[in-house]
């Protein structure tokens, strides 16, 4: 007579029976790639691939977690609890998986993939389990996966219930840095690439993290990742990690330190990512080239029209070579423009603030602004034969005020009329609702002191200052020899500047006026 199994104990199904001889063998034999496809979390995959969609089926059939986890701890045995809970976690996601998920084909869509998404955070929970184990290490790749198939589904949840907070990506952080403080924990070196370890998979964890820090803007918790990485000690290099793997690694890396305002070593880390990324994944070189031009244009580097000139930088032209004309003419106007805070192309500016460098450029090239300004004037005004090159600062205030000047369409004759009807509510005479500068301060003589004062204290402009009695200009005296000098040379760190001897072309051309690691205006 067959035995008689209740129903929370159900004879095992054929595909189950089938899949868990499938993890035995790829973990009895060690092989790490046959166990990742073992536990395939892609739904797009999932439903193409036999025998997925019928090991789907016999899931459904089972019905209940109980009778999920008797058929596999009948099967497997005690040796290894934590794989155990794993396989039961998978079989339950498998449960709740739908080709509409991905397809979103009939209503109902939302739900399920919300519910497909609480099922894969209770998986990757149980990889993390499995992973901290002393046998941990041949899960590495699934773990890593598994990690990659969270953010993705994280991503498509926030898209769908239009979570302007990712609410679904945040709800990620803490499983997957148990998972990256699991790999980095291992003390064995890894030294090849053909090692079963848990450190193999290090850097792509490292890498979801950042991409979480910077959607969810917690990129302060970043700095923490890097000291972990540091202690291990690992070696970014092929063939021990991936090439897209290294990319992703610099790219974070170069975007954090443009937060931090370390623009060279910024520079170098978006052009290493820029050099390992290959050239027909054009999207991904454009995500690159985006901040290295921006970074290249705040050290002092200009991009060249080859740069400009090739597929992933389509379009690009008409927003950085418009910008680069004015910083180096030193012309306030044609900056706003080049921006799109002023003039017709107001797209311009919704593109550099939905790329997060509106910002930073704004606040970084203001300096370098000034700086190209006083230089035309000394073009203009000074001569070799002369003695001494002097400029007053009334002609720099002239050129300035013109240069900040608002076109009739854009001043707020709200606020004019207001200033000219009341003017109790500006008694100081500080507020101009007809220039830019500080969108709508008075630039007054002692600002235009104060920046000239601000550029010789950072030695950006060698010479001096020297007062005139009564109502007559204060007048600079510019130094006889190279009083504008390079400034890339002057700021950039020692290491930098042998590494740009050693590489004379980097990304950009010479014709520049070099700027980087500057002060704000005023700032000691």
């Amino acid at each position: 007579m067959p035995p008689i199994f209740a129903q929370s104990n159900p004879p095992t199904p054929p595909v189950v029976a089938a899949w868990i001889r499938c993890v035995k063998d790829a973990i009895a034999q060690e092989r790490p790639r046959l166990l990742h496809e073992a536990f395939m979390t892609n739904v797009e995959r999932v439903f193409k691939r036999r025998p997925y969609p019928a090991l789907h089926l016999e899931v459904r059939q089972l019905k209940h977690l109980s009778a999920v986890r008797n058929v596999v701890e009948r099967e497997m045995g005690d040796d290894w609890n934590g794989l155990n809970e794993m396989m039961v976690a998978y079989l339950w996601l498998m449960e709740a998986a739908e080709p509409n998920i991905m397809k979103q084909s009939r209503p109902g869509f939302q739900e399920e993939t919300r519910h497909y998404f609480e099922r894969l955070k209770e998986f990757m929970g149980a990889v993390n389990s499995a992973f901290n184990s002393p046998r941990g290490a041949i899960i590495a790749r699934t773990a890593m996966m598994t990690a990659k198939w969270c953010l993705l589904v994280g991503g498509s949840v926030d898209k769908i219930f239009g979570d302007r907070f990712f609410k679904a990506s945040e709800s990620l952080l803490n499983l997957l840095l148990k998972t990256f403080n699991i790999s980095v924990a291992e003390r064995a070196p890894y030294t090849q690439s053909d090692q079963i370890l848990k450190k193999t998979v290090t850097i792509d964890l490292a890498n979801y993290l950042f991409k979480l820090y910077n959607k969810t803007c917690q990129t302060k918790l970043a700095g923490t990742i890097r000291q972990n990485l540091g202690s291990v000690g690992l070696r970014l290099e092929h063939p021990l990690f991936r090439n897209p793997t290294i990319c992703t690694y610099y790219y974070y890396r170069g975007i954090e330190l443009m937060r931090e305002l370390a623009f060279p070593e910024a520079h170098q880390a978006l052009q290493e990512s820029y050099d390992v990324c290959h050239p027909r994944y054009l999207k991904h070189r454009r995500k690159i080239l985006i901040p290295l031009l921006t970074c290249s244009l705040l050290v002092g580097r200009f991009p060249t029209y080859e740069i400009i000139g090739r597929p992933e930088a389509q379009g690009l032209d008409e927003l950085f070579i418009p910008l680069c004309r004015a910083i180096q003419k030193g012309d306030f106007r044609g900056y706003r423009m080049a921006m799109g805070i002023e003039g017709p192309n107001k797209w311009k500016a919704a593109w550099w603030e939905q790329q997060r460098l509106d910002r930073l450029l704004m606040d970084r090239t203001n300096i370098l602004l000034w700086r190209s300004l006083i230089r035309k004037i000394w073009i203009l005004t000074c001569y070799s034969e002369q003695k001494q090159h002097i400029i007053k600062i009334d002609d720099i205030w002239a050129c300035a005020e013109a240069l900040h000047k608002k076109a009739p369409e854009d001043i707020d004759q709200t606020e004019a009329n207001l200033l000219s009807a009341r003017p109790g509510v500006d008694p100081w005479g500080v507020s101009d609702p007809t220039t830019w500068w500080f969108n709508g301060l008075r630039l007054g003589k002692d600002q235009v002191e104060g920046v000239v004062m601000s550029l010789l204290d950072q030695k950006l402009i060698r010479g001096y200052l020297v007062r005139q009695p009564r109502d007559e200009s204060t007048l600079l005296v510019l130094g006889k020899v190279d009083p504008f000098p390079n400034v890339w040379k002057l700021c950039a760190p020692k290491e930098t500047q042998k590494a740009a001897l050693l590489q004379p072309g980097g990304m950009g051309g010479g014709r520049v006026v070099r700027m980087n690691g500057v002060k704000e205006i005023g700032q000691s």
